[in-house]
């Protein structure tokens, strides 16, 4: 379940013509949207709670703070060791929107003159 909330602001560009500024969140009230929760697991409790076709994926993605580097651009990262902090259980997720779009009205008679005769006639002979 999610809560939705949102803001949007409609400006009118030219008759045909509306530009749409809308901002939005939806609040959860879980905190595995991004399976980001409790603490690191260890290998065998993974192992112990994978399948096994799943199992060496969940190996390779399990902490991969190991492959960056630290904030001076030098200094490799250290494995999480099982128990560290993964993610705040009491914090529930959300997410947001942002969007800017642009809409066209066409006139009433718009089909009716795109398919009229007289568009099918030459101007000039």
């Amino acid at each position: 379940m999610a809560v939705p909330v949102g803001l949007g602001v409609r400006l009118k560009a030219h008759q045909y013509i509306d530009i749409l500024l809308e901002a939005g969140s939806r609040f959860l009230f879980n905190d595995y949207l991004d399976d980001v929760s409790t603490e690191y697991p260890s290998l065998d409790e993974l192992r112990a709670a994978g399948r096994i076709g799943d199992i060496r994926l969940a190996e390779i993605f399990y902490d991969r703070a190991t492959e960056g580097v630290g904030l001076d651009g030098v200094t490799p990262l250290t494995a999480r060791a099982p128990g560290d902090d993964r993610g705040n259980p009491a914090k529930n997720d959300a997410y947001y929107l942002f969007q800017i779009r642009l809409e066209l009205y066409l006139p009433d008679n718009f089909i009716q003159q795109l398919f009229s005769p007289s568009r099918r006639k030459p101007k000039f002979r």
